[in-house]
């Protein structure tokens, strides 16, 4: 059995077991034990288990499909921005016949967990503030009456244990000719509870698929704010956050809810503003992810409401690692001054996704990292922490991190989102690029032509066919296979390696001049001695 469940009547807790790779998880619950939501998850588990045996699209058919909160509608669930569960959104692609997957890099975020401690504050408190009416006119307002807000904050919940186990199942099955006993993958990780969790978790899905390897994680990463942590944005003081842009939407679209809302209670003191609206909806996501259950809070609003939720979240994220913060001209160079789109306290976000991109480029060319930005070079100068012989590198991080990798690479170009109305036509929707347990798979491949007369050409017209002979370069955002435009990717997602480098200029350049504006001072890079007793103190004891 892949997973041991310890539980008493009226707590949840659930468990590493040491023996069996079991799934991590500090998120306790506080409602009483419902014995069906057990049975369930160990069937689904069981399901994962023996897909190992069958296809990949057989396995992500029996098992990440039923993974899904099923009792939760897909139209409501995939509006939840960076807070929407993991969900298949295309059946993987293998690479063309005469290609082979010689090496992965997988960028990997964190599974689900419980809010942030500052939106925890302000989630309660506008619970508080509303639950302060005398009564409500609307029958789906009545749970109120007798409501107890009883979420933690910041620890990996259940379902986020279980997204990450899977994901370490689904690479196993992927990629296991990459695989054996002297080539494990090799895996880092940020150093907070909820992403060493994650990949610990995805380490027991990999051996539980595997039955015989069980990768550990090398190297963690200090998340402090002068540590050099490439998979964490915490090295650009001088960088803001998209607060501006999301309070200037919220306003916009959570006004008429606030009124909604307010006319449907009773004798309510304080009436609820836009902001409270905002954290009102963000219990349905947290609520439902953590309980496993329908959150009566989604009932408050319906699917164009929720589509103004994710709209916001998408705008938080692109105004803090995305593009906004640094508009390209199309000669590649950075606009500034009076162009920036929206003022200039924007412009240091897409930079913070540099180190990453350049140690990425060093493991695709099997060269040392050439990075001036955030790397820690004393451990990318190391071959003990950072190897370039692997076949599978697996880094786990966090939401804001893995945008200004997209943005620093070019993926998910889209057109500005405009603060005061919804761009419909945007691939920067976050519910779809950032879902918990999102997963970036970039993709080394040898071809050579042994598939005689055939032939392919680019996605840009005034490129002529051609036999496809060398290595390249594949991207898949969420099994979904990029188009890689800026680099004269092919129809089915193949980009020439050396054309990839190329295309990096922004962050073979250390960013143009834009990492000098972030006003970052590094401590010095911690020492591999420092790092060990770094690791003894503050690690948890969680198993592995």
């Amino acid at each position: 059995m892949c997973t041991f469940l310890r539980f008493n009547i009226h707590m949840v807790k659930y468990e590493e077991d040491k023996n069996d790779g079991g799934l991590v998880s500090k998120a306790t619950s506080y409602r009483k034990f419902r014995p069906e939501l057990l049975f369930t998850g160990i069937v689904i588990l069981i399901l994962v288990a023996f897909s190992c045996k069958v296809t990949i699209q057989e396995r992500q058919k029996s098992f990440l499909d039923s993974a899904k909160l099923t009792f939760i509608p897909a139209d409501i669930q995939h509006l939840w921005g960076i807070l929407s569960p993991y969900h298949v959104q295309n059946t993987y692609e293998d690479p063309p016949p005469e290609c082979s997957v010689n090496q992965v890099n997988i960028l990997h975020r964190h599974g689900a967990r419980l809010p942030e401690l500052a939106d925890q504050k302000a989630m309660m408190a506008s619970v508080k503030k509303y639950q302060k009416a005398k009564g409500y006119c609307a029958e789906e307002l009545q749970f109120l009456n007798g409501f107890s807000y009883d979420l933690g904050s910041e620890s990996l919940v259940q379902l986020g244990a279980e997204q990450s186990w899977s994901s370490g199942v689904d690479a196993y099955s992927r990629y296991s000719n990459l695989v054996d006993k002297n080539h494990l993958p090799f895996i880092r990780v940020s150093l907070s509870d909820r992403v060493v969790m994650s990949a610990r978790n995805w380490s027991a899905g990999f051996h539980e698929c595997s039955r015989q390897y069980r990768p550990k994680i090398s190297v963690y990463i200090d998340e402090g704010p002068h540590s050099n942590n490439t998979l964490f944005n915490s090295n650009c003081p001088n960088a803001h956050a998209g607060d501006k842009q999301v309070d200037q939407w919220v306003d916009i679209y959570a006004n008429p809810i606030a009124h909604r809302l307010n006319s449907a209670a009773i004798d309510l003191p304080e009436n609820l503003t836009a902001k409270d609206v905002f954290y009102l909806m963000m219990m349905c996501p947290f609520e439902s992810v953590y309980h496993r259950e329908y959150s009566p809070f989604c009932g408050m609003f319906n699917i164009t409401e929720f589509k103004g939720f994710e709209y916001a979240i998408d705008l938080e994220q692109y105004y803090t690692t995305g593009y906004i913060s640094s508009y390209l001209s199309p000669t590649g160079l950075p606009i500034t001054g009076s162009l920036f789109r929206y003022g200039q306290d924007q412009g240091l976000g897409r930079v913070q996704g540099v180190g990453y991109v350049n140690e990425l480029l060093a493991r695709l060319t099997n060269r040392t990292v050439k990075d001036g930005t955030q790397t820690n070079h004393t451990l990318d100068d190391n071959k003990h922490t950072f190897p370039l012989d692997k076949k599978m590198y697996v880094d786990f991080s966090h939401d804001h991190l893995m945008t200004a990798v997209y943005s620093a690479i070019g993926l998910f170009n889209t057109s500005r989102l405009d603060p005061t109305e919804i761009n419909q036509g945007r691939s920067w929707r976050s519910s779809e690029i950032m879902p918990f347990s999102t997963r970036m798979s970039v993709e080394r491949l040898d071809c050579s032509a042994r598939t005689p007369g055939r032939f392919y050409n680019s996605w840009s017209e005034n490129v002529n066919m051609k036999e496809r002979n060398g290595d390249y370069v594949r991207i898949l955002v969420n099994d979904v296979v990029q188009r890689l435009e800026f680099c004269g990717g092919d129809k089915e997602g193949l980009c020439e390696l050396a054309k990839f480098v190329d295309s990096q200029g922004y962050a073979r350049s250390n960013g143009n001049g834009d990492f000098d504006r972030c006003g970052y001072e590094p401590s010095g890079d911690i020492s591999l001695s420092a790092l060990s007793a770094s690791l003894s103190s503050n690690i948890p004891n969680l198993g592995l």
